[in-house]
Order: structure tokens, then sequence, then C-alpha cells
């Protein structure tokens, strides 16, 4: 019975030691030979989005990635508030529609690298569709954004029945400006936020667009003369009354029916208001505002080095990640040029037919290599704090309530606190 229990004993020992060594050749080998499962987090609250999903990467990603899984999270409205909790726990899917913030914790990987090896930058006609974060590449589009750019539409119409010319300067704006408003029409249908986000970079543009080159980049400030003087011809047309009077609390429809409904002879909107004033294209024409002519060599772009597919850094499968996030791409730009009719920077092959006037004018322009592209300040050199406190300030100068020089100090004092 003794030798029995003494031979029971060593079984049982030689089995733990057994186990113990099992887990730890498991515990040092972790991820070896494992199929990889990629998680994907979708902006999912926009119908554009959910095609996306549905019809292009769902269907498509077995069979495109057979040697890994792809799992999506589409979380509708609660997108940004849950990314800010993946974030803050470092626990970010390894690919999700970047923000800012992600970037600014340094939880995002940098794909520059990545990109430029591969052969993926050069597959793009317009390098300025892929924006740049202090001289890296962090998230990843077809740069469909990139080409809406800030327009003054104007009614045909109105300018030609009152006998007034269409402006060509910034001094003749202000000349239109009293015809118009002497006549009961409004002079230009506005919001706050595009004049804080395109109108006022346009106008320093206008000034110096060398200068507005080095604001981009952090190496000049906004309490400078150029921006200064951009500033006071903002503060000039409203003293001038050149907007709709209620232009700090005008909401989008009447601010859009105002233009189509000929009480506003001109619209001052990014591209992407065409729909909006479909029912009276054939009476608009449009204006750039940095050269007062849509013919200029300075174009102001949209779009943001954020604004795309970021991976994060933590992720398992890098290499693969890039790859799902460049496929990603390639469909997004085959839905927003073939179903769409929106020109894209990477190049699919399409050529898009039925494009709108400005659309098909501004889209030579963005691929034209003489063109230098402006990124929009806004969204390279601003974060999400500064963007906030710049829409309150501008709202501010527009009704009066501060000068153009105490709104250039406060955007510079919000630049030095908040970056």
């Amino acid at each position: 019975m003794k030798i029995y229990k003494t031979v029971l004993l060593l079984l049982v020992s030689i089995f733990m030691i057994s186990t113990v060594s099992a887990s730890g050749n498991q515990d040092n080998t972790s991820g070896a030979g494992e199929r990889p499962k990629l998680k994907v987090f979708l902006l999912s609250e926009d119908s554009n989005r959910l095609t996306l999903h549905q019809d292009y990467y769902l269907p498509k990603v077995a069979a495109q990635f057979p040697d890994f899984d792809v799992e999506f999270e589409l979380p509708g409205n609660a997108y940004v508030q849950k990314l800010k909790i993946y974030n803050a726990g470092g626990d970010l899917p390894d690919i999700f529609w970047g923000m800012d913030f992600v970037v600014e914790s340094e939880n995002a990987l940098k794909l520059t690298d990545y990109i430029t090896n591969d052969g993926f930058y050069d597959k793009f006609k317009n390098k300025n569709g892929l924006i740049s974060y202090k001289g890296d590449y962090y998230s990843i589009s077809p740069g469909q954004d990139a080409y809406f750019s800030s327009v003054l539409w104007y009614r045909k119409s109105v300018f030609a029945d009152n006998g007034i010319a269409v402006p060509t300067t910034y001094e003749e704006l202000l000349d239109v400006t009293e015809k118009l408003n002497a006549l009961g029409i409004t002079p230009i249908s506005n919001q706050v936020w595009p004049l804080a986000h395109f109108m006022y970079q346009d106008l320093i543009a206008y000034e110096d667009a060398d200068f507005m080159k080095e604001l981009i980049k952090g190496n000049a400030k906004f309490t400078d003369s150029v921006a200064l003087e951009a500033a006071k011809k903002l503060e000039k047309l409203v003293q001038s009354d050149a907007f709709s009077r209620d232009l700090a609390v005008i909401d989008h429809q009447s601010h859009v029916d105002l233009f189509t409904s000929g009480k506003a002879a001109m619209l001052y909107h990014p591209l992407w208001i065409q729909a909006a004033i479909a029912e009276v294209s054939d009476d608009v024409g449009f204006i750039d505002l940095t050269s007062m002519s849509p013919k200029t060599e300075i174009l102001t772009g949209w779009g943001s080095p954020f604004n795309g597919f970021m991976i994060s850094k933590n992720s398992k499968y890098k290499d693969e990640a890039v790859k799902l996030a460049e496929w990603m791409v390639t469909q997004d730009a085959d839905y927003w040029s073939k179903e769409q009719n929106m020109p894209v920077s990477y190049d699919n092959g399409v050529v898009i037919s039925g494009m709108t006037e400005a659309t098909a004018a501004y889209s030579k322009m963005f691929e034209d290599k003489n063109v230098s592209t402006l990124p929009n300040m806004t969204q390279v050199l601003f974060n999400e704090a500064i963007r906030a406190v710049n829409e309150v300030n501008m709202g501010k100068l527009v009704t009066g309530q501060i000068t153009a020089e105490e709104y250039v100090n406060l955007l510079q004092q919000s630049i030095e606190e908040y970056l």
C-alpha cells in the first residue's frame, strides 16, 4: 500500500511538472500560429458609411483577406464617445475612423513609412488628398473631402436684373454690398461656422498666400499684421451689413432658403451645399474668394490629417491592419466616384461624368500641378478645443462684441494654451 501511494504521488508530481511546463511554453509563444483577427470600428450614423459597410466591406472582405478574420463594430451616434473610452483605456480597435485626440495621446500608428514603402502613396493623383500632421501621415482616405473648397455662390439673375456687376475684388464686394442693401436684398447669406472654418482663411490667403502657408506650419502667428488685416476685412464686411442680420443664430435651412428664394444675392458655403441649392442651379455662379476669381493659383481645400482610417499603435497585427485599411480606402474611392460622382484623390481609373460646373472647375484646379493647394487651417493647425473657442469668438466678432484685434489675440492665446 505504501509503495502504491509512493508511485501515485510520483505520477501526480510528474503530471503537475509537465502541465506547468506546457503552460510556460504556451505563454512564451503567445500569438504564434494563431489566426489573426482584426477589429474595425466604423462611423455608422451616416448613410454613406452604412452603405459602404453593407455593400462594399462586408460582402468582399473575407475573399480579399482569406488569411485573417475581420470584425466590424458600428456604434451609431455613440462613435466619438466610445472612441474616447477606447483611447483612454489604451484598448483601441486595430482600425478606426480617426480623431485628433488619438494622435495627441500618441496612440495612433504613424503610417508614413508603410504607405510610401508599399507604393500606396504613389497611387494618389493629387498628393494633397492625403494631409500630413507635423510631417507624418496618421490616417488614410481616398481624399474626397479635400475637394470641398468654400465658394461665394451668387444668383446670376439678381445681379443681371439689377444691373450690378459680379465682384472680382474685395473692394468691389464692398461696393456690391452697398448696392444690394439699398435694394433691400441681403448681400450674403451665411452662418458663423463657414466664416470661422473657411472665410477667415480665404481672406488671409487673399492678403498673402505665402504667409498662410507659414501659418499652417506653425511658423507664424495670428497676431501678425497679415492675419490681423484679414480679420479687419471680415470685420468690415460685417460693419457694411454684408451678411444676414441674424447671422449668429440662423439655422442651416433658413440660410439656404434666403439664397434659393432670391432674398440673398450670394451665399458663402463649401461645395457640398450644391445638393441643397440644386433647384436654382441654372441661375448660380461661383467665385473663389481667395483671388475673387474662379481661376486662382491658390486653392484652399478641406480634409483633415485625422479624418480617415487610423491604426492603433498597439495593434498586434500592424502589417495586416495597414493592408486592410488601404483596401478599405479603395472601396471608399469606388463608392464616392462611381455612385456619388465625386472626385477622389486616389487614382482608381474612374472618369467621372455629370459633375456640376463648380465641382468640375475646382476638381481641375485641385489636380493641376501648377495650383498650390492649402489645407484647411482649422483641420490641420487647430485641435478640438481651439476649434470650439474659435467658433465662439468668431460669433462675437460678427456680432460686434469684440474687435478684429481682440479676435486675433484670443485666437493666438488659445493656440498657445491648447497646443
